[in-house]
């Protein structure tokens, strides 16, 4: 019987450290993510005093949104995608829309939860109001999306601002389920009412690491410099307005951000690759610290892809790098 007994001891002793390992592989999931992919472009935004990292796979491209709202995106472009991104998009994009002014829309329906309730699959490492954070489920409990609430924001973001992550969602499927959970059709679905909708489908794992690791590079600068619109005010042409060869600019500047009356102007593609350059005049008596009306005018051939920047940048005869001043908008080339 010594035998039997001591084969017994033995499995005993042999699943407690199966278990132990397990357990602490499970632990292991919580650890912050370990670097996959190369983060080699680094976008850094003055004005909501911010920046983050990005693969040079993906594209970035800032926005606005209907009412205004700023967004910049990050994306992959092989989803053959269309920005900007906010919130309810297809279910198959790989994006991360940061809104430092909000959205005024609902967020998803379906399953969702706060983060304090929740483990996330993967480790979000930025400084996040977790209470006031949301993660959106597929039934079998996979995140799809996050929306993120920071903590300590610059003065320039409002309340509602945050940043919203998206995974991609392959094989998707939504359902409508009444207050007795009978199916509906979707079309008839009122999840703002009584009825529960359900989403399925397969994350793409690789895609959700790449965005975690986009998202954990975020960082708040130290300090924000002054706002741009103290210095430049664009009137001609809008954010995202179709553009055609001529193209006229207008607005208003403070004084000194000419020399001699001039200040550089340049058509950029989504890259940030020059396409055109040209300048703006001041209209009137430049050396002063009020501001002063411009005009200008830039020719240029359009590049293959539709989206780019117009750039207007201070003029600084000196070199000096606390001279330089930028203001860029989206643009829109006309299709070849």
């Amino acid at each position: 019987m010594r035998p039997v007994y001591f084969f017994m001891i033995l499995g005993l002793l042999l699943s407690c450290k199966n278990a132990e390992k397990k357990e602490e592989n499970q632990e292991n999931y919580k650890v912050p993510l370990k670097p996959e992919i190369s983060l080699s472009e680094t976008y850094s935004s003055k004005e909501f005093g911010f920046s983050i990292s990005y693969p040079k796979k993906f594209r970035l491209l800032e926005s606005q949104l209907p009412g205004d709202s700023p967004v910049i995106n990050i994306f992959d472009p092989k989803d053959g995608s269309n920005p900007p991104f906010a919130i309810h998009e297809e279910p198959e994009l790989t994006f991360i829309a940061i809104l430092p002014e909000g959205f005024g829309v609902d967020g998803p329906s379906g399953r969702r939860e706060d983060l304090q309730n929740w483990q996330p699959q993967g480790s979000i490492t930025i400084p996040i109001d977790k209470a006031e954070s949301t993660v959106y489920l597929l039934e079998n409990g996979e995140a799809w999306a996050y929306y993120l609430k920071l903590r300590n924001m610059p003065a320039a973001w409002e309340e509602y601002g945050g940043i919203f992550i998206h995974f991609p969602v392959s094989d998707f499927k939504a359902e409508c389920f009444d207050a007795e959970g009978k199916q509906k059709e979707m079309r008839n679905c009122d999840p703002m009412g009584k009825d529960r909708t359900s989403f399925s489908g397969e994350i793409d794992g690789s895609a959700r690491k790449k965005l975690l690791q986009v998202l954990n590079s975020f960082e708040f600068q130290a300090s924000q410099e002054e706002n741009i619109s103290d210095w430049i005010r664009l009137e001609e042409p809008l954010p995202n307005e179709d553009i055609s060869s001529p193209l006229e600019i207008k607005g208003k500047a403070k004084g000194n951000w000419f020399f001699e009356g001039d200040a550089p102007l340049k058509l950029l593609d989504r890259d940030f690759k020059i396409i055109a350059e040209s300048y703006i005049s001041a209209k009137g008596e430049w050396m002063t610290t009020n501001f002063v009306n411009f005009e200008g005018r830039i020719e240029f051939d359009a590049p293959d892809d539709e989206r780019g920047y117009l750039l207007l940048e201070r003029a600084n005869p000196s070199g000096l790098p606390e001279n330089d001043k930028q203001y860029h908008i989206p643009v829109i080339f006309p299709p070849k």
